[in-house]
């Protein structure tokens, strides 16, 4: 009988290197899964979606000049720009994005379709990098007074409510803007769709003729609902989108995105990943304390429907689950913990 056996090592401070980790869980998951291979059976070994390490480098600059301190994250770890706005991301080939929490004081960049681009594809070379870079433009007045647009459930199911987001609701947003006389920038909470995701280009049409950048949280109504895995789940939003959950900053405020809508292949639930809540703690913790944080969701954390209809408890669908006391303690912590005195 053959034998094989994956190794990692552990850093000077007693952690595993994430590098070792991914390796030893590749080639120990490959040993296990292929019985042929420990019989002795067979000589070849194919391996599909294999996880490899990815150097993903690059700057974040605004007219040619570094920016420092600027976050930047694969949607795991999330490391800072140096005084050049040069950054050095280990990253892996299971990660699609490589994307930076927007700092106050600059436009957000737009896609043509006017959606907000603050992200790349992670397009690891032969010799496992990835280069990008991030280019900036400083706002011409403060940002310390703005205001964000939230459209709550756009939710249109063919060509003639995608006509009527775009002849209604696009001149009222337009006219709010106008009114408000500030910077401005808009988010759709998520259903953007109502299952017909071939419509998102008509939305984008919208939200170009609204003249403001717009982020996208997503919906329980915005996922391939063929996929048999939640990640798979996101792929056309991402297509369109970038990142399903990310941060940016307007003035002194820290925004942030989540995707709390969990698939299982066969259904959702409210629910929060363990990478996502990693990313988060991170997130968060490059914070200053004090400074006002907003979330934006899908799936309410506690919905109220439930007490409406006279019922104890929420579906699982319809708030945020948690089913474990480190989950929970995770959830409390990054959601609450030195924010809730602003």
């Amino acid at each position: 009988m053959s034998s094989a056996k994956a190794t990692a090592s552990l850093s000077p401070n007693g952690q595993l290197d994430r590098r070792s980790f991914l390796a030893a869980a590749t080639t120990g998951t490959a040993y296990a899964l292929l019985p042929g291979l420990r019989m002795g059976r067979s000589r070849q070994l194919l391996v599909s979606n294999r996880v490899e390490p990815v150097r993903v480098r690059g700057r974040v600059v605004a007219h040619g000049r570094g920016l420092s301190g600027i976050a930047v994250t694969d949607g795991l770890t999330v490391v800072d720009t140096n005084t050049d706005g040069a950054f050095d991301l280990p990253s892996s080939t299971d990660r699609s994005f490589v994307h930076i929490s927007l700092p106050s004081g600059y436009h957000v960049p737009r896609n043509p379709t006017g959606t907000a681009r603050f992200y790349e594809r992670i397009t690891p070379d032969g010799r496992g990098s990835s280069e990008v870079l991030f280019e900036l433009e400083p706002l011409e007045e403060s940002d310390e007074r703005h205001a964000l647009l939230l459209l709550a459930d756009v939710q249109t199911e063919d060509l003639d409510e995608t006509r009527w987001f775009r002849e209604q609701t696009v001149p009222d947003v337009r006219a709010v803007v106008s009114e408000l006389g500030v910077e401005a920038l808009g988010a759709a909470c998520g259903d953007i769709m109502f299952d017909h995701l071939d419509l998102y280009p008509e939305y984008q049409r919208g939200v170009h003729q609204t003249g403001i950048p717009f982020f996208q949280v997503l919906g329980n109504h915005d996922m391939d609902y063929s996929s048999m895995t939640d990640r798979a789940s996101t792929e056309t939003f991402s297509r369109q989108f970038g990142p399903p959950y990310y941060s940016f900053n307007r003035g002194a405020a820290h925004y942030v995105v989540l995707d709390d809508v969990f698939w299982n292949g066969v259904g959702y639930l409210g629910y929060l990943t363990h990478e996502q809540l990693t990313w988060l703690a991170a997130d968060l913790a490059r914070v200053e304390p004090g400074s006002p944080v907003f979330v934006a969701l899908h799936i309410p954390v506690l919905g109220s429907r439930h007490v409406r209809e006279g019922r104890e408890n929420p579906d699982a669908s319809r708030s945020m689950r948690t089913y474990s006391p480190d989950t929970r303690t995770r959830a409390s912590t990054c959601l609450n913990q030195e924010y809730t005195n602003t």
